[in-house]
C-alpha cells in the first residue's frame, strides 16, 4: 500500500517534470576527449578530474565527488 502511493508520487512529480534521482555533475568533455588522445586510461583521467574539483556535487550541503561507476556510465552514454 505505501509503495504504491509512492509509485504513484513519483510518477505525478515526473509527469509534472520535476527531476527523480541524482542529480547530474558536468563532466568537461573537452578535457576528457584530450587526456584521452593523450593516451591516458579512465582511471587516470578520474583521479586528475577529482584532483581538480570537477567531479564535485553538492547534495544536501553536503559536498560529494561522483563515483568512478558512474564516471565510466556518463563516458559510455555520451560515446567515449
Amino acid at each position: 500500500m505505501i509503495s504504491e502511493r509512492t509509485r504513484s508520487a513519483l510518477a505525478r512529480a515526473k509527469a509534472m517534470g520535476k527531476h527523480i534521482g541524482r542529480r547530474g555533475t558536468q563532466i568537461p568533455i573537452d578535457v576528457v576527449k584530450q587526456y584521452l588522445a593523450l593516451g591516458l586510461t579512465k582511471k587516470a583521467i578520474y583521479r586528475l578530474l577529482v584532483q581538480q574539483g570537477l567531479l564535485r556535487y553538492q547534495e544536501k550541503g553536503v559536498v560529494k565527488v561522483l563515483s568512478y561507476n558512474q564516471f565510466l556510465q556518463r563516458l559510455k552514454a555520451l560515446g567515449l
